[in-house]
């Protein structure tokens, strides 16, 4: 009987001692809000980044052209100089993507 008795206060005291939350603390726009006004990241385009470099306040873009690494020994130094020499992106349509890839470039 006793232990009965023990079981039920414990058990009682556990339901008393929890606090009941209220709805009113409970706001999902309270956690919206904050968020409201911030402004979103853009995130960049890491393989373009790798290539191409921003030059200057216009945001012009140059990279260094490709097929130089290795296997070189056939071609002729004016193709070898050529080579060495920066690209510019082909075309409007080029640069307007190479802006929307790199937005902070």
């Amino acid at each position: 009987m006793f232990q009965l008795m023990s079981s039920l206060t414990s058990a009682v005291r556990g339901i008393v001692a929890q606090p009941a939350k209220s709805l009113l603390s409970f706001n999902p726009l309270a956690s919206q809000a904050r968020f409201a006004h911030s402004k979103y990241k853009l995130k960049t385009h890491k393989g373009a980044a790798k290539r191409w470099l921003a030059v200057g306040d216009s945001r012009e873009f140059k990279r260094m052209k490709v097929n130089k690494a290795h296997l070189n020994m056939g071609m002729s130094s004016s193709r070898f100089g050529r080579l060495s020499q920066m690209a510019e992106p082909e075309g409007k349509a080029m640069r307007r993507t190479l802006r929307r890839l790199m937005p902070y470039a």
